[in-house]
């Protein structure tokens, strides 16, 4: 025979609602800029976005365009530059 026990509820302590303060927070968010940033390492190919090598150029300023890796533990890198 199985014996059943009560659970025991946590006791938390809370605030007083009319203690609590509220508070408006200004929300500037430039959603251009995100997305340029968030573009800038992937190349869009129809409806989907890839992945490019993040590998940084000879002139130091571009980066490889070739796709990245696939598979379960991708890189950042396309084939070549992820085997140096």
């Amino acid at each position: 025979m199985t014996e059943m026990h009560a659970l025991r509820q946590p006791h938390y302590e809370t605030a007083d609602r009319s203690s609590i303060i509220q508070q408006e927070l200004t929300v500037d968010i430039d959603f251009d800029e995100a997305s340029r940033a968030w573009t800038q390492n992937k190349q869009r190919r129809g409806a989907s976005y890839y992945y490019i090598c993040g590998h940084v150029l000879a002139n130091g300023i571009d980066t490889c365009k070739h796709p990245a890796k696939k598979g379960i533990y991708s890189t950042f890198y396309c084939h070549k530059h992820s085997q140096e």
